[in-house]
């Protein structure tokens, strides 16, 4: 099944405003509840982090697909926006995978499995 997505600028506001802020170097999560049986996510790669859309747009890429091979793990019924504080190096982005699911615990959005 493929990831729903987060659409339209009210909804981001309504995370942004509402929900609770988790952060580390590069990144910045911010949840929300959703009350729907699945989780939605959305990214924010501002021009002023990474400059060339080449790489806005890989880095959105490899977040996405973060998402999509750990969603079995995440928790359903949340509304997540991942904020990119400044620019990752393209060559260490397993580094950002593993901040990414730091923050998702630190969220307590992950499954815990004994």
């Amino acid at each position: 099944m493929k990831p729903a997505s987060l659409r339209g600028r009210i909804l981001f506001e309504r995370v942004s405003r509402k929900g609770k802020r988790f952060g580390s170097g590069y990144l910045q999560l911010r949840v929300l509840k959703n009350n729907l049986g699945f989780n939605r996510t959305g990214f924010v790669i501002p021009k002023k982090a990474v400059r060339l859309a080449v790489n806005r747009n890989r880095i959105r890429r490899f977040l996405k697909e973060s998402f999509r091979t750990m969603s079995y793990e995440i928790e359903p019924g949340f509304d997540i926006v991942v904020f990119v504080r400044r620019a990752p190096d393209i060559n260490r982005m397993r580094y950002v995978q593993d901040t990414l699911v730091d923050l998702l615990r630190k969220s307590n959005l992950i499954k815990q499995t004994i």
